[in-house]
């Protein structure tokens, strides 16, 4: 068999394609240029002259949906509120006793600036609201903005909320910019990352205004006008011409460099549940099915009878207040001169039970209905459905819910903001947002409590798992000499017990017929043999209040003790029961 050449061309280029799949963690990588091509090349001819890519589908069509659905607005509402709605807190980033005494006084500076970024967002919204309003965009249109302002310092200063129906996106530059993306290590120090993108700009137009605004993390300076960048800017470009910076938000599409709404595979069943309402309240409206018809035998009704009827029906049939009015009939017969001619006779039937007794596309508005709602992943409970539904089936929607669909969303808003805040220096806390408790407290308190026993849990970290439980953050027990929060409770309460009974921690039990006769190294000052249950009363009164305010004053080694006395006592009566 004759062996296949392979030229040196074609070997070149496999080993290139070889090259493109390892990974390595080489700093020098992160300045290599990406070779993917721009997508919104694909919709070139889409592109207007204002250099903005048209959105799939028209904005202020997706804007009136929710006006034209039953449906929607409920899911859209769910959405909103179960993940925006709760708020956030500023949480401190895990830090050690040394690192929090160094920068104290920063720490505290910090604190204080990001409540009140949370706070004062802007001078109509706070962050709670703004977001809100930047969730429901995302859910009618698929995409949302936020406006990013900074001071003269360049520190960040506050957002706006930008309507998304009024924003475009344009296509991405040719050339690459390079950035720096930073993030800090495990001592606090910024590691600076470069990368380089290609960055895109976004229109705003209201009417016949148009104005631009750059990616928030875009270093270049950008003409709001033109959207162009400004090579040499002036001070007077930088205040009077320089676009801010804004946050795109979106739902991801593999087809648009626009995002979608989750709605958008179920636009029929909006408009036909809309068209079948529309149907409905016409039929009601005309009452296309008379209550009645006027039969008339062996005769006709007269000229001034038809315009009589057609009259009393024009005017007073339709109102509800004419309940209780008469109309008369006139009639002649036909052939007056015939013989054997009939009477004539005029007879009203009633058309009721040939009338529609309830609304039409019944069926056909409840799937629609099931399908928008399924859009989002919503159980029934969240949109006011209530058939069929117990306390058990409840309580099992609302973690799902919160686990599948509303905890990944809120997870990734923060990662968002958090990237936000880091850019712009912020070091000792991040922002997490709250959420409802969904807990099953009764199953929660067998794990911590088996958890403690078996020293899994310190008390700092069931602090940690409480505070995010009841979204709020319970500042952990600093470390002292005599206690160390750190350690599992557990532990400790045995180390109290050995240093009570004379035995040095870490040693063991003392063996079979050997005496303790060492006094007591930490003799507690409390103990008086005359006043048993006062002494011990004391001890417990103090030990819960420690519980309840550790940041006071409080012998830690009297609360081991009192744990010593606590499991003395259990042992005594375990005798008592066994005797």
């Amino acid at each position: 068999m004759k062996k296949r050449r392979v030229s040196k061309k074609t070997e070149t280029e496999n080993q290139r394609c070889l090259r493109a799949i390892v990974i390595s963690g080489d700093a020098a990588l992160a300045k290599q240029k990406s070779n993917a091509l721009d997508p919104d090349r694909e919709r070139e001819s889409e592109i207007s002259d204002a250099r903005f890519i048209l959105p799939p589908y028209e904005p202020d069509v997706l804007a009136l949906l929710p006006e034209n659905s039953s449906e929607l607005i409920q899911c859209i509402e769910a959405m909103e509120i179960n993940i925006e709605g709760f708020g956030q807190r500023v949480v401190e980033r895990e830090m050690t006793d040394e690192q929090k005494t160094q920068n104290e006084a920063a720490i505290k500076k910090e604190r204080t600036e990001l409540k009140g970024f949370i706070d004062i967002t802007n001078p109509d919204d706070n962050l709670t609201s703004i977001r809100r309003k930047l969730r429901k965009d995302i859910e009618i249109q698929g995409n949302g903005f936020w406006e990013v302002l900074t001071s003269k310092d360049g520190q960040l200063s506050g957002l706006n909320y930008l309507r998304a129906r009024h924003m475009r996106i344009t296509k991405q530059d040719r050339e690459f910019t390079e950035i720096k993306i930073r993030y800090l290590d495990e001592d606090l120090n910024w590691i600076t990352k470069t990368f380089f993108k290609r960055f895109r700009r976004f229109v705003q137009r209201v009417g016949s205004n148009t104005t631009y605004f750059k990616e928030w993390d875009d270093p270049r300076t950008i003409d709001k006008n033109s959207g162009l960048p400004i090579e040499r800017p002036t001070q007077k470009d930088m205040k009077e011409n320089a676009a801010t910076g804004a946050m795109h938000f979106k739902i991801q599409s593999g087809r648009t460099s626009y995002g979608l709404p989750r709605i958008i595979g179920n636009l029929f069943s909006i408009f036909g549940s809309r068209a079948s309402d529309v149907i409905n309240f016409q039929t009601f409206k005309n009452n296309n099915v008379p209550s009645m018809v006027v039969t008339v035998s062996n005769g006709m009704l007269t000229t001034d009878t038809i315009d009589r009827i057609e009259e009393y029906v024009n005017s007073h049939i339709k109102r509800s207040d004419n309940w209780s009015k008469f109309l008369i009939l006139e009639g002649e017969s036909q052939d007056e001169e015939a013989q054997n001619a009939g009477a004539m006779k005029i007879d009203l039937k009633p058309l009721t039970s040939s009338q529609h007794t309830d609304q039409l596309f019944q069926a056909y508005d409840t799937n629609n209905s099931e399908k928008i709602r399924r859009s989002f992943r919503l159980p029934q409970i969240f949109v006011g459905k209530t058939e069929n539904i117990n306390r058990a089936a409840t309580e099992s929607s609302r973690r799902l819910a919160e686990e599948q669909v509303f905890g990944p969303e809120r997870e990734e808003m923060d990662r968002r903001i958090n990237r936000l805040l880091s850019h712009f220096g912020i070091k000792y806390h991040v922002l997490k947002s709250n959420s409802p408790n969904v807990t099953d407290d009764a199953a929660l308190t067998k794990i911590i409590s088996g958890a403690e026993k078996s020293g899994a849990l310190t008390p700092n970290f069931t602090r940690t798992i409480i505070g995010d439980i009841l979204n709020k953050e319970i500042p952990p027990i600093e470390t002292t000499d005599k206690f160390d929060p750190n350690i599992p409770f557990s532990l400790t309460m045995a180390e109290a017990v050995k240093k009570r009974d004379g035995i040095a921690p870490n040693q063991g039990q003392l063996g079979d017929g050997e005496e303790n006769d060492k006094p007591d190294p930490n003799p507690n000052p409390l103990d008086d043999p005359d006043d048993d249950d006062d002494d011990d009363q004391n001890k417990i009164r103090s030990f819960f209040e420690f519980m309840e305010n550790p940041a006071r004053e409080f012998d830690h080694e009297l609360g081991m003790n009192i744990f010593a006395d606590v499991a003395e006592d259990d042992d005594d009566d375990e005798e008592v029961d066994a005797r």
